[in-house]
Formats: C-alpha cells, structure tokens, sequence
C-alpha cells in the first residue's frame, strides 16, 4: 500500500529504490516526506558514483545519507512551523538567543526538537566491499539489523517478523529456502490493515548484481506458498482430531464412580440450580416449554 497523508491506496507503483547496482532501498509511511528524502539521497549517491565510479558505496554511508536527509527535512518543518511565526529562523534564532529570555529559548528548543513529522521508515541493504548489510531507518534513527539476518518494516513489520523467528532465520541460510520465507513473511503480513497485496522482490547475489525478482518466479513461489499452507492445514486437522480423540479416551477414564453413573442414570437436579416462580411450581410443563436458567453453583 502507498500512503499519503490519510490516504491509502495500491498502485502500481514499487517501494522497492535501486540506489546502485548493489543497493536498494525499501520505503514505509508517508510517500510525499519519502519522496523528499529519497531524491536528496538518490542525488548524492549519483554524484559520486559518476565522479568516483570505482569507489563502491557502503550499504552503512547510504543509511548515513538517509538519515542525514531525514534530519534535515524535520528541522525545515519545525523551523516553519516554530520560528518563522515569530520572525525568525535557525541563524537568527541562534544569533539573536543572548537578547532573549532564557526560558523561551529552551521552550523553542525543546517544541523544535520534539516537533512530529509523518512517521517513515526505511531499509537499506546489499553488498558492499565487505559482504552484506541490512540497516533499518526509523524516524531517522539508523540501525544495523545484521546479527539477527532479517528487517521488516511497515504495518505488517510484527507479522513478517513472526515468521522469519518462528523459520529460524539466520543470514546463512540458503538462497532458496530465504526466496521462499521472504515471500511467505509478505503474505503473512496481508492480514494486517495497510498491507498491500502486491509484491516486490528482487536480490544481490554478489557486489554488483542487483537483479529484480521476475513474475515467473513469483507466481512459483506463490504455487509453493499455497501447497505449503495446505500441507499445514491438514497437519493441524490431524493434530486436533487426534487430540480429540486422546480426550474422549481419557474422560471416561479418569470419571470418578458417581461420575461414571450420573452418565447412565439420570439425576434430579442439586437444591439451588434452576429458579422458578412459585407460580410455575404447581403447572405442569407443556411439551417443549421447558424452563431455561442459568446456574454458577457447583452444578
């Protein structure tokens, strides 16, 4: 799903932004404050590349830059929003602190540095020249997501995120094996509100070899993700009729001897249980009207 401001929709538009032949760059939350931060990063990996083609680009500076842009377009919304109502901005607000009361310079600060933006979050990953690298971007803060092998982001972040623990994930695990969680964890993660139903993939195999994951691939997967929810399926109905089974066997079992008789002869109701009115007492029941109450004693 793409979101902008209270709007939701599905278009047919990627979230996934090759930064280079060996990173990419995936996006969550508000696409008009992505696009901004986006362009700034895409503009600066661009320049150095033509200018340094042989200096490859770490997956961890390409974070840095993302970050660094994130910062920037907050601090340009809260100085908009905060200083320039009262005529000023961030030079003068800084030259002209000593002239002001001490208290409305730490207020501005503060309102400035707690000012909300839309909420975004970004991965970046790929191969650099020192292997592979996942970092994850929320709110501007950067972290590396290597050691644990897997990120997720968005809506369903807690849903994908599921899967991959309850796999046993790890970053050394096999290329197939990976296609096929990946592709699971995304459509595990359609239940949750905001989650389109689209998908995205593609790989790095090696420095230099970002390829997108085709259709044909995909529809694969999607046949290998349904024969798999199907053999689950079976699996729990033959694990609950089994355990069925073990419960009616143990019941019996384990009835105690009054137990065992209340279930062949039957037994007037205990003192308590079913309330009347005196009225009903001295009627006999119609057929098919019989008193319906409700009981938390011991019966």
């Amino acid at each position: 799903m793409l979101t902008s401001g209270d709007i939701e929709f599905e278009p047919l538009q990627e979230k996934i932004y090759q930064m280079t032949t060996s990173i990419a760059i995936m996006l969550a939350g508000d696409s008009a404050l992505q696009s901004e931060i986006l362009q700034k990063v895409r503009l600066d990996v661009y320049e150095r590349i033509q200018h340094d083609p042989q200096n490859w680009w770490a997956v961890e500076d390409v974070a840095a830059l993302y970050s660094r842009f994130y910062s920037e377009a907050k601090l340009k919304r809260s100085e908009a929003a905060i200083l320039n109502p009262l005529g000023l901005n961030r030079g003068t607000f800084i030259e002209r602190q000593q002239q002001m009361a001490a208290s409305l310079v730490s207020q501005l600060a503060q309102q400035m540095i707690n000012f909300e933006i839309p909420k975004v979050e970004a991965i970046i990953t790929g191969i650099d020249s020192t292997g592979a690298h996942i970092y994850v971007v929320e709110d501007g803060d950067a972290s590396c997501a290597d050691s644990v092998g897997f990120a997720s982001i968005g809506a369903g972040r807690w849903h994908a995120n599921t899967q991959f623990m309850f796999a046993g994930h790890t970053r050394s695990s096999l290329g197939p094996r990976t296609l096929l969680l990946v592709f699971s964890a995304k459509r595990r993660a359609e239940v949750a509100p905001g989650v389109g139903e689209g998908t995205d993939m593609f790989m790095v195999p090696y420095l230099g070899g970002y390829t997108p994951i085709g259709t044909h691939v995909l529809k694969e997967l999607d046949k290998a993700y349904k024969g798999n929810q199907r053999g689950i399926n079976r699996s729990s109905r033959k694990a609950e009729k089994g355990f069925a089974n073990y419960l009616d066997q143990l019941a019996p079992a384990q009835a105690s001897p009054e137990q065992k008789a209340s279930r062949t002869t039957e037994q007037p109701p205990e003192a308590g249980a079913v309330s009347s009115g005196s009225e009903q007492k001295d009627k006999p029941e119609q057929e098919g009207q019989g008193n319906q109450t409700a009981s938390s004693g011991p019966g």
